[in-house]
């Protein structure tokens, strides 16, 4: 009966998709990328080398890349000539990675079924299988069993609400049971899993990897340091309407008095989004980024606002505090990002499944808040010295988890 409702609920997924199709461009990717997908990837997999190792990576979107991609890019280090096979679920992803210069082959996963599941691991044929993060498929997962082809899913982490635990979660512990390793972010996730009589390894969160790494090749933005001059520099990354409603006010009452500047990169920066940010700030106190070029800055503007994209990894290396939108919404942004700067890291209450928000508030290189007052307490309580000092200590317990990955898999294969 689980199985029923599960492909019932799958299915009503893509009907409503190619219903929205018209209106919706992201359903509009997500429909025409799986169409002839068959004939499509049978072409452009029977170009590759028919005798080479396969290393099937799969990820929901480009948040679940990026918390792969440490994994991916050291097993390709480590094994240069194998083949790289790289799927995604989401358009945000697809599109973004369609081109990524270490993957032999980019595409979307067909939506889960027998005959999808069967075919397309077929014509992927892979020796090894890495979902990231929240990745359960049944019958890919079947399949891959069947096949005895070793699927490992990383960087996942559990809390008690997941179905997993309930006692009608039956189906989605036969998915976690198809795993030959689960490797997790910390120890409260395995000691769930060890409930139910799952085993786990914890390895960590790949993402600080990628983003120590990203720390190291942070770019330079030589008119952002020219904004910022000798001032402090508060940066809002990611950041909606809501959190903006708490920090905008709160910069103007608190940190424009003290000569702080204000860095501002909306989570989306289409024309309409930019317009609406500027015509709520005093006039002449914000700037845009694309405008940096075009004139001489006059002294007083006080905000930088970004309409840029790929940016905003590096721009936190100029930050003397951070705040993470999404905190208001359906959950935070990357906090691992601003961390590794060690410096004082705010965000809004839904942090409840990123393990890594909780981990930096117990530590208290973060705080959680949800109004301007609380914004001003925390704000008054920043011992920045210690700050600093307890941030790097974290970083470095946290790296290496992709090493860890790849170290299980060398034993298990000797």
């Amino acid at each position: 009966m689980a199985l029923f409702f599960y492909r019932l609920a799958l299915w009503a997924y893509r009907l409503a998709l190619q219903l929205a199709k018209p209106f919706v461009p992201k359903a509009k990717l997500w429909t025409q990328g799986r169409q002839n997908w068959r004939k499509k990837y049978a072409k452009q997999l029977a170009q590759l080398p028919k005798n080479k190792k396969r290393y099937w990576f799969h990820a929901a979107s480009l948040g679940e890349f990026e918390q792969g991609r440490p994994l991916l890019e050291a097993l390709r280090a480590q094994e240069p000539e194998a083949l790289i096979l790289l799927s995604f679920f989401s358009p945000s992803g697809y599109e973004k990675q369609k081109n990524y210069a270490l993957a032999n082959w980019v595409g979307y996963l067909p939506m889960d079924n027998p005959k999808n599941a069967e075919d397309f691991i077929a014509l992927l044929a892979p020796n090894q299988a890495f979902f990231v993060r929240y990745e359960f498929w049944y019958f890919y997962l079947k399949v891959l069993a069947k096949k005895n082809i070793p699927a490992y899913l990383v960087s996942a982490n559990f809390w008690p609400a997941l179905p997993f635990f309930k006692p009608w979660g039956g189906l989605f512990r036969k998915m976690l049971a198809q795993y030959q390793q689960i490797f997790v972010q910390d120890e409260y996730s395995k000691e769930l899993l060890a409930s139910i009589g799952c085993p786990a390894i914890v390895t960590g969160d790949t993402r600080l990897d990628r983003v120590l790494r990203i720390r190291e090749e942070a770019k330079n933005y030589p008119s952002v340091q020219e904004f910022k001059g000798e001032n402090k520099l508060w940066v809002l990354g990611s950041s909606w309407p809501a959190d903006e409603k708490i920090c905008l006010p709160f910069y103007l009452d608190h940190l424009q008095p003290k000569n702080w500047k204000l860095l501002i990169a909306p989570h989306e920066i289409g024309e309409e989004r930019i317009q609406k940010l500027l015509n709520s700030l005093p006039k002449d106190l914000a700037i845009r980024y694309s405008s940096l070029s075009e004139k001489e800055l006059s002294g007083q503007e006080k905000i930088l606002i970004i309409d840029n994209i790929g940016m905003l990894s590096s721009l936190y290396r100029y930050a003397n505090m951070a705040y993470v939108g999404g905190g208001f919404g359906k959950g935070i942004h990357n906090t691992l990002e601003p961390a590794v700067y060690q410096i004082p890291l705010f965000f809004g209450p839904n942090h409840k499944k990123f393990v890594e928000a909780t981990d930096l508030i117990n530590l208290g290189l973060a705080q959680a808040i949800r109004s301007q007052e609380e914004l001003a307490t925390a704000f008054n309580g920043i011992n920045y010295q210690l700050l600093a000092q307890k941030a790097e200590q974290y970083i470095q317990a946290q790296a290496g988890a992709s090493q860890k990955i790849l170290d299980y898999l060398k034993q298990s294969i000797e």
